[in-house]
């Protein structure tokens, strides 16, 4: 503080100082060499008024400086020899030239200084992997959105997003390539929100948005689109070359608070999402237990159908021959029927322990593989059994790219039960449609037909194991083949319409 006004007094008197000498220089008498070069002291002030970028003053006071020494050599050119001329010239020169460069390099410091300022604070409110800024600072852009929101009375919301799964990621590749996703992500997040609205990163995997002039709604959608965009350009790009064959995807968890309904201090809305947050981990942690546990169950009733499927199949193959031994004798009409009926329902018995068997022992190696070509093989075996009921089935696919990687044999076993089921459902001159679409990173494949249609009831039932509406059904093939698409990380479901149709709907990641 006191180093500043000593400079403001330096510079008061170097501006005064010239006008101060030349107003006493007329009513004393001195020698015209210092009468001329009083002037000079007018371009003394050109240093500070370059240093505070006031460069068009600094000019006028040199042409001013300049000009009241050319008058005063006109005034005293008889009393001065070319020396004393040249001397004052020089003078004037050198004063002019160091009071300019002096001031350059000033400015040239100060410029340094002041970019080296910006760069820490810049630092101070950046987070340097992702560029975005820090939680402090995130802090102090939703004050401000208070106060804007106050003074328009509009509400806006803050979400709060964790990526899932990026733990995954990290111990399956190395340092670099996590690095490379969490700047790919904050780099999505970005292009996901709008232009005005505020991106931060808080820690490790969890990012803020502020959502300007934005409901819970469209927070939602945002996030869905954040997700969708991490799973089709995150997942399969990068993790590759490191050997990693991690095929979760990632997900976005998130938590919410909107101003004022929530919370109406800047803090307070943070807290409040973040807790909310932690609300919807939970909820995933538990959904997670739970279908880990469900799977647990599946492959335990797996290995038991196994066992007992064994274990049956043996005693009926013995009573099967026993039967048709019975059968060679003589007997009246019904006994013959009985024993008929008694053949049947062992086949039956024999189908449904040869479709467990057929689901629990089969092993696959996952593959790349054209999903093209198996579907114009699973159309020219399942043609020919439609031939006599008039049924068309066709392909529609409108992929560019129609490779697939996963276990073909399972794919393909899912596809015969599909149009199995619709070839049932259709009495004759129908048509079978299987339409192959692309989806980003995923593949969109129906199979669908304008058969007798789903009620609402059987469709709630549908993928279940055991259920059916049909007198000779086992009510496994729908469970199974919703069993293999998920174990290709994918999703199966039902579209349907009495009288109008079925369609059943897959989505498989391509990797």
């Amino acid at each position: 503080m006191f180093y500043n006004q000593i400079i403001k007094l330096i510079k008061t008197a170097v501006y005064l100082l010239p006008v101060i000498i030349l107003f006493i220089s007329h009513y004393i008498t001195i020698n015209p060499i210092l009468h001329i070069l009083i002037w000079e002291m007018f371009a003394l002030p050109v240093y500070f008024l370059l240093c505070e970028n006031k460069s068009t003053l600094a000019i006028y006071l040199i042409i001013l400086s300049t000009a009241g020494i050319i008058i005063e050599i006109i005034n005293y050119y008889k009393s001065l020899d070319i020396f004393s001329l040249c001397l004052i010239l020089l003078i004037h020169i050198l004063v002019v030239l160091i009071n300019s460069i002096a001031a350059l390099n000033y400015n040239q410091v100060l410029q340094n200084q002041i970019k080296l300022q910006e760069r820490l604070k810049r630092l101070a409110i950046i987070d340097p992997l992702t560029h975005l800024i820090n939680g402090k600072y995130f802090l102090m852009k939703l004050d401000e959105e208070i106060s804007r929101a106050k003074r328009e009375n509009k509400k806006f919301t803050v979400a709060v997003y964790k990526i899932v799964n990026l733990n995954k990621l990290e111990s399956g590749v190395r340092n670099g390539c996590l690095e490379w996703n969490l700047t790919r992500i904050a780099e999505i997040l970005r292009q996901t929100i709008r232009n005005f609205d505020t991106v931060a990163r808080l820690k490790d995997d969890v990012f803020a948005v502020l959502l300007t002039n934005s409901d819970l709604e469209q927070a939602h959608e945002i996030k869905e689109r954040f997700e969708k965009k991490l799973q089709e350009n995150v997942n399969t790009r990068k993790w590759k070359f490191s050997g990693y064959s991690q095929h979760d995807n990632l997900y976005v968890l998130a938590g919410y608070a909107v101003y004022p309904k929530d919370h109406n201090e800047g803090q307070g809305l943070l807290e409040v999402a973040e807790q909310n947050l932690e609300v919807s981990e939970k909820n995933y942690k538990y959904k997670v237990t739970q279908d880990w546990l469900k799977s647990e169950r599946y492959a335990l009733m797996e290995q038991m159908s196994a066992s007992l499927a064994h274990e049956i199949k043996n005693p009926l193959t013995s009573v099967r021959g026993f039967i048709q031994l019975l059968q060679n004798r003589e007997q009246d009409f019904h006994e013959k029927e009985h024993l008929r009926i008694i053949l049947d329902e062992l086949d039956r018995m024999n189908k449904l322990i040869h479709e467990f068997l057929s689901f629990s022992t089969k092993k696959n190696t996952r593959k790349f593989f054209d999903i093209n070509q198996l579907i114009d093989d699973i159309i020219f075996i399942m043609s020919s059994l439609v031939h006599d009921k008039n049924i068309k089935i066709e392909k529609r696919s409108e992929l560019k790219n129609s490779l697939l990687y996963g276990q073909p044999e399972k794919i393909k076993q899912v596809f015969i039960n599909l149009i199995r089921n619709s070839i049932e459902a259709i009495n004759c001159n129908g048509k079978i449609t299987i339409i192959l679409q692309e989806d980003g990173n995923y593949l969109l494949m129906s199979v669908k037909d304008n058969g007798c249609g789903i009620d609402r009831e059987t469709i709630k039932n549908i993928f279940k194991p055991f259920y059916t509406t049909k007198e000779t059904g086992t009510g496994l093939g729908l469970s199974i083949s919703a069993q293999i698409i998920k174990e290709h990380q994918g999703e199966i479901w039902v579209d349907s319409e009495r009288g109008i149709g079925t369609t059943f709907k897959i989505k498989l990641p391509r990797n």
